[in-house]
């Protein structure tokens, strides 16, 4: 009996570090998720300080998907200007996972952004020898390369994440797009003009996309230039139709892709009475554009009716439809549409 007890006492203690450690991981566990959702929405600059500073760090030192708590903890700190706090833990970071470069990512990052070009240099080259397909590595390369002027590698490095990734980052594309814009005749242009068509496609809702891809499609010049004289040409419309008319057609020849000035060139020529230009001005549209607006559809329904094509209008009219879109009732009974 006299022997039992201090077992008894023993197994008591590992008892509680177990019970303790168990804790912590619950603790922990908590709070995962919102760690989660900040990494992936790059969200560090909102966080209230007392939040920050009850995260244990130290135990267990990575999260579910094997991030340094330290590090996002880090990460938090220079979101909130507490800059010597946030390096410290940062550094500390990368002994918890040095094969991750997770630390190293937001580190040279931070130096980019505060144009310590050295350190920049050192922690860039670092992750991107390390973990060359990740498009978060990638990004910080590419602005490397262009402070370098080596535009070419900026294309070479872009083939080579994008080939290894399964599924296409918004952001590798973008900060191609944006590197390419001015320098892409520097390069193999005909590749960067496919890159840039192929990037359309890929995300034809992304307007940074778009209008990135113009820029290298179009040039930037002529986008702007186009703008600028359709914003003229509907002023003058309102006065002179003809002229406005022009103005608007000399926009669309900078500019193809102009959505506005195509929406409205449809318009004014079916207002106009004009619908062979409604309908060819249609057709340009559909060729140029992925998503076409209703109202445009339907006064290219409505020309082809107007020139005798019911067949095809009725066609288009059911399309609009089944698509919520009101039409009037006669053309409705015209179509013997429901």
């Amino acid at each position: 009996m006299r022997n039992s007890k201090p077992i008894l006492i023993i197994l008591i203690f590992i008892s509680s570090i177990s019970i303790y450690f168990h804790y912590l991981n619950f603790q922990s566990f908590k709070i995962q998720g919102e760690f989660l959702e900040d990494i992936r929405n790059n969200s560090y600059t909102d966080k209230d300080y007392d939040f920050i500073k009850k995260i244990n760090y130290n135990y267990p030192t990575l999260n579910q998907t094997a991030i340094p708590i330290k590090a996002i903890t880090g990460h938090y700190y220079l979101g909130i200007d507490s800059i010597q706090k946030g390096l410290d833990l940062l550094n500390a970071g990368v002994k918890d996972n040095p094969f991750l470069n997770y630390s190293e990512g937001i580190l040279a990052d931070y130096y980019y952004s505060i144009n310590e070009l050295d350190s920049f240099n050192k922690y860039t080259r670092k992750i991107i020898k390390e973990i060359p397909n990740s498009p978060v590595h990638y990004v910080l390369f590419s602005k490397l390369l262009m402070m370098e002027g080596k535009v070419d590698s900026v294309l070479i490095t872009f083939e080579s994440t994008m080939r290894n990734q399964k599924i296409k980052d918004y952001q590798t594309w973008k900060v191609f797009l944006a590197a390419m814009k001015e320098k892409y005749n520097q390069v193999d242009s005909v590749k960067v003009i496919n890159y840039a068509r192929e990037a359309k496609e890929i995300f034809p809702d992304n307007e940074e996309i778009k209008i990135l891809a113009d820029y290298i499609l179009f040039s930037e010049e002529n986008i702007k230039q186009s703008q600028k004289i359709y914003d003229e040409g509907i002023i003058t419309y309102n006065s002179n139709k003809e002229l406005g008319i022009k103005q608007i057609n000399e926009a669309l020849d900078l500019y193809p892709n102009n959505e506005l000035a195509l929406k409205n060139i449809i318009k004014a020529y079916f207002y106009n009475e004009e619908w062979g230009k409604v309908i060819s001005s249609y057709k340009k549209y559909t060729q140029n554009l992925v998503g076409i607006d209703f109202e445009s559809v339907f006064f290219y329904a409505a020309s082809l009716m107007n020139l005798g094509e019911k067949s095809s209008s009725c066609g288009v009219f059911k399309y609009l439809v089944e698509n919520n879109y009101t039409i009037p009732q006669d053309i409705k009974s015209q179509c013997l549409i429901q």
